[in-house]
């Protein structure tokens, strides 16, 4: 699978909720994933039109009194399966992996808790190879001669890295063993 895009996919969850315009995505996002992802018109009507051009939603024009019309956006069963295969999908390498992680647990409700499990497990093998990673980095360096001012500041830094996974890798177990415990 290609390189997630988050607005695209989010979009395609939050359509998954019910039909609405850009303006209702945007306040739905804020509302739901924007505790872990901002997403501003910018980003959101360019989704809205790839997803129209490659038939994976419909746009409906919706007259209106006293404001301009409004564009009504829905999903095609094309796109909710498109949604429904990216969301069983294994997790994507690379920097955004956290993000489709937490994407994928907000909509997770749509498959089931054993896959989001599964994706959550993956999450804390690679954060687990990052820790090991930079435990060996620390290592090397701790067995460095010279402790002038630029040692202590990559000590410093480095062990910043190595509390941000050691917590990832905490939340990971807390969250496979609440999800066990209440989805399974």
């Amino acid at each position: 699978m290609s390189r997630i895009n988050n607005n695209y996919y989010a979009i395609l969850g939050i359509l998954n909720f019910h039909p609405m315009s850009g303006y209702h995505i945007k306040l739905t996002a804020s509302q739901g994933v924007g505790n872990f992802w901002d997403m501003d018109y910018k980003q959101i009507y360019p989704t809205l039109k790839k997803l129209v051009t490659e038939k994976l939603a419909t746009v409906e024009i919706v007259k209106a009194d006293s404001r301009p019309d409004s564009k009504v956006y829905k999903l095609t069963e094309a796109g909710v399966n498109k949604f429904y295969d990216w969301l069983k999908s294994p997790l994507t390498d690379g920097k955004q992996i956290r993000t489709e992680l937490m994407f994928k647990l907000y909509f997770g409700y749509n498959i089931s808790a054993e896959i989001i499990i599964s994706q959550v497990q993956n999450y804390k093998q690679i954060k687990i190879a990052e820790l090991k990673n930079i435990e060996e980095i620390m290592g090397s360096i701790e067995a460095e001669a010279k402790k002038d001012a630029f040692w202590h500041y990559r000590v410093v830094t480095i062990d910043r890295g190595k509390k941000i996974i050691s917590v990832e890798i905490d939340w990971c177990n807390d969250t496979i063993q609440y999800l066990s415990a209440n989805l399974l």
